[in-house]
């Protein structure tokens, strides 16, 4: 009897929940009626190959009229391509600046930072670890068909 009785509180439950739910929404929905109106924009027409996106809500703030718009220049200047690193010649040196790392070294020498690169230049140079560079030590960087 306990059981049928606490199934039935818990429907009814539910059902005032359901119903205060579906009041709210309801309310919710006419006061933002009231407020944007019907939800239709009156926007302003655009000219022949302009786009228009319109995110989120109305702001209230009338659209700006055809002859308001004005095409942005392209910039002025192209940009050039990025030149390619050039290979120093057979067995060049390079001092270590602050903030270098020999991947950096083998990036700007040779064109590619690669791990066995780095690790050979390394091995050339005499040094334990890649890792193992200082600031103002002369590094020796052998030409690239020396490298494995």
């Amino acid at each position: 009897m306990r059981i049928v009785l606490g199934v039935l509180v818990l429907i009814g439950l539910f059902l005032g929940a359901a119903w205060l739910r579906h009041s709210f929404t309801t309310e919710a929905r006419s006061a933002s009626e009231r407020a944007w109106g019907s939800g239709e924009l009156k926007l302003a027409p655009i000219e022949e190959g302009w786009g228009r996106a319109i995110v989120g809500v109305q702001s209230g703030v009338a659209p700006a009229a055809p002859e308001e718009v004005r095409p942005t220049p392209p910039s002025a200047a192209p940009v050039a391509p990025k030149a390619e690193p050039k290979a120093k010649p057979a067995q060049a040196t390079h001092v270590v600046q602050p903030g270098e790392n020999l991947g950096r070294i083998c990036a700007q020498v040779y064109g590619t930072s690669d791990k066995r690169l780095v690790e050979a230049v390394a091995k050339a140079n005499g040094l334990t670890s890649p890792n193992a560079i200082r600031v103002g030590q002369t590094l020796v960087l052998p030409d690239r068909a020396q490298l494995p």
